[in-house]
């Protein structure tokens, strides 16, 4: 049916052109959240591709949650100033916010291991080496309770987009604090896709590099809020990050209760990795073994 429909809209594009079936999903059928997920398996000349798709349905709108966008500009800090002037120092007149997001996926291991390993990670993702060296260096110095205080305020109420993504970017260096991966999520929720894409790097990079439990009550609204569909890029990340963060079951009923939908779907889907990632959660979650067991515990909460 949707194929059929995006033959309608835009004649000979397949369900693999993502940018395309987005278009038409989301403008002229007016989905209000779609997210196409592309996997590759094999190698060159033996390759296989898949496309698991995400959708809310119209009926579901009212669950996604952005933030409200800061309207107002807070005063230039001199940190950001420092930082921006690191993304432009290799001579470039202009920047990218690729120059951002590209480096900092890398950040959290080169902390970790150092900037070789780093390096040699980074080589296929980042064109200019040395920029990001300077880029992790000058991001490495902003480690002080007072630099995460202007991270978590920034990513709140700065109108300036430049600044939240690097304040997002800031808050990798405090992995120790769980106050830190609260506004990560909440970030998730941001309606800028630079900023919340940056979130779902600085997560995705913790998550590897410094995985530990992480108490998550107090972020439950966004928590819920991605559950529902909010930013759907970053539903199975979420997934992830709970389990890896050893989720409290006790949180089961404010974090599950009417929002169980997209997880059981997932579960259930062909790609397998995807699968897993919602197998995973679920058992960490719920305590319960196999899809059987979870609809029931589903329906009980």
């Amino acid at each position: 049916m949707l194929a059929d429909s995006i033959q309608h809209y835009a004649p000979g594009v397949s369900l693999f052109q993502t940018v395309e079936c987005t278009k038409a999903l989301s403008g002229q059928l007016k989905f209000p959240g779609v997210y196409f997920l592309k996997t590759i398996v094999g190698q060159q000349g033996d390759r296989a591709e898949s496309v698991l798709l995400f959708l809310v349905e119209h009926e579901d709108a009212g669950r996604i949650k952005w933030r409200k966008e800061p309207g107002k500009a807070a005063p230039d800090a001199a940190r950001w100033k420092r930082l921006q002037r690191t993304v432009v120092d290799s001579g470039a007149t202009r920047w990218s916010e690729g120059d951002i997001v590209n480096p900092l996926q890398y950040y959290p291991l080169y902390r970790k291991r150092g900037a070789a390993a780093a390096l040699e990670r980074a080589a296929f993702a980042v064109s200019d080496s040395a920029q990001a060296m300077r880029f992790w260096q000058v991001l490495e110095q902003q480690n002080q309770p007072a630099d995460k205080a202007l991270a978590v305020a920034t990513l709140r109420s700065d109108a300036n987009r430049q600044h939240r993504m690097f304040a997002a970017a800031v808050l990798t260096n405090f992995d120790r604090d769980d106050d830190a991966w609260h506004a990560l999520v909440g970030a998730l929720r941001d309606p800028y896709t630079g900023v919340n894409h940056t979130a779902i790097l600085a997560l995705s990079g913790l998550m590897r590099e410094y995985p530990r439990p992480v108490a998550w009550r107090h972020a439950l609204p966004s928590l819920r809020a991605v559950l529902d569909g909010t930013n759907l890029e970053a539903f199975t990340l979420l997934l992830q990050l709970l389990t890896r963060t050893a989720i409290d079951p006790a949180l089961a009923v404010p974090l599950m209760k009417g929002r169980s939908t997209l997880v059981v779907e997932l579960a259930g889907v062909n790609d397998r990795r995807s699968r897993q990632i919602a197998v995973d959660f679920l058992r960490a979650i719920s305590r319960q073994p196999d899809t059987t067991s979870w609809r029931t515990w589903l329906a009980g909460l």
